[in-house]
């Protein structure tokens, strides 16, 4: 029929595309690839953080109650489940059985490139070997101490969780239009950080500098 066609000629037009830093499935999920799963898990996480916005109560006391009912949960279920003759309440095997070596060698492979990269950073802050980088860092360390000093945590979680949903998907829609815009913001950051740069962090001594004289 003439409206499938049409259909297919707009699915056909949208560049399909994946989030970076996440799996698969959270991408597909986070691009709405299932809508109904995409909109359970959207409707779920904005639910939680909305609860726990409005209850009034501290974030780390409603986790307490809900580790508290889990548990409890738990336990009731293993003594009914017993009692019946059924199976209790399912737990992953590492919790019961614990990681294997080959398991364990490839989460240490997986976490050794950032933590190096950590590291690497880190070690260069604290020794005040790199100047510029110990700037950049403050710069950051002051500004997402300022954000979390001015806005509520739930605040900034449900609008992540929100944008988490949304920007994708229309980035994925709109992926020739957002390109341009963007690519027009990093000439300006770019543009920006330069003059920055020239104004007052190449005047900050590093240790490649050092070495030069």
């Amino acid at each position: 029929p003439p409206r499938s066609r049409a259909h297919q000629s707009v699915n056909m037009a949208v560049h399909r595309i994946t989030v970076p830093f996440i799996g698969p499935k959270a991408s597909d999920i986070l691009l709405w690839r299932n809508v109904k799963k995409s909109g359970v898990c959207f409707v779920g996480s904005v639910g939680a953080f909305s609860l726990l916005l409005f209850s009034g109560r501290s974030p780390i006391v409603l986790v307490l109650y809900a580790l508290a009912i889990l548990i409890a949960t738990a336990l009731f279920w293993h003594l009914g489940a017993g009692f019946l003759h059924k199976a209790g309440p399912p737990v992953p095997a590492f919790l019961t059985e614990g990681l294997s070596d080959d398991d364990f060698n490839k989460l240490v492979a997986k976490l050794r490139g950032p933590i190096n990269t950590a590291a690497g950073i880190a070690g260069k802050v604290l020794s005040g070997s790199d100047a510029k980088l110990s700037a950049q860092v403050f710069a950051a360390l002051l500004g997402a101490a300022w954000v979390l000093d001015n806005v509520n945590l739930l605040v900034l979680g449900l609008v992540a969780t929100i944008l988490a949903f949304a920007l994708p998907k229309a980035y994925e829609i709109k992926k020739d239009d957002a390109d341009k815009v963007l690519d027009m913001a990093a000439t300006k950051v770019q543009e920006a950080y330069k003059k920055l740069d020239e104004v007052v962090l190449k005047k900050i001594p590093s240790k490649a500098t050092k070495k030069t004289q």
